[in-house]
């Protein structure tokens, strides 16, 4: 009889032992079940936010690209320019690129961020701007490559066949950030980013979010048109 329940204390022991070991399995492999963090009050960012420029900017106001050797002075010009249903781009003389439009996608609108920048540093610097604009309800966009580079190249701000810039000490120039948003959206901020130019120099990738307020846009093409 004592062996008899020495054997099923036992038994049960090895079956709770067993069970532990196929969930932490089933965990282990993704098949058990999770806890799902819980949302964040602010959407993701895909920059990095480095000390340099810790605190939101707003358009219209200068604010500064700053690392140990590279220090860049840069406005968004105001106002923005959103609801843009596409650009006329003339020939490129320097490649000898014929004319053509550059439609935005379908069900979205452009809204073009102008920038003013001087190096108020002491040497040469090369940079390149990208970067995300988030809406009124929190939704990111990322810059568009080609209608950046298609707009620099045809506004004549770029040195290099795309939106990249060069500038010697004391120097400004323009460049331009083109973001695709739906239609009847409007910009909340934009996080403009150096594309890696800078960063490839100064190991710090520069980093500013911009404040955008309702009075800071022109509409080419009224919300939700």
């Amino acid at each position: 009889m004592k062996q008899a329940v020495r054997m099923a204390v036992l038994l049960l022991v090895l079956a709770g032992c067993s069970g532990t070991n196929s969930k932490t399995a089933n965990t282990a492999a993704g098949t058990g079940p999770t806890t799902s963090p819980p949302p964040s009050a602010a959407p993701t960012t895909t920059a990095p936010h480095p000390e340099g420029n810790p605190s939101p900017q707003r358009v219209g106001a200068s604010f500064t690209f700053k690392t140990d050797e590279t220090t860049l002075r840069m406005t968004v010009q105001r106002p923005m320019t959103c609801g843009i249903r596409g650009y006329s781009i003339p020939e490129d003389t320097a490649t000898g690129e014929a004319a053509y439009k550059l439609s935005v996608p379908r069900g979205m609108r452009y809204c073009e961020a102008d920038i003013s920048v001087t190096n108020v540093g002491k040497r040469q610097v090369q940079l390149s701007l990208g970067g995300n604009l988030y809406d009124t309800q929190g939704r990111q966009f990322e810059y568009d490559t080609d209608a950046t580079t298609a707009v620099g190249n045809a506004d004549q701000v770029d040195d290099f066949g795309s939106n990249t810039i060069e500038l010697r000490p004391t120097e400004t120039k323009k460049t331009v950030v083109v973001f695709p948003i739906p239609i009847g959206a409007a910009p909340a901020y934009i996080e403009l980013a150096d594309d890696g130019v800078t960063e490839t120099i100064d190991g710090v990738q520069l980093w500013a979010r911009v404040n955008v307020a309702g009075a800071d846009v022109t509409w080419v093409h009224p919300r939700g048109q």
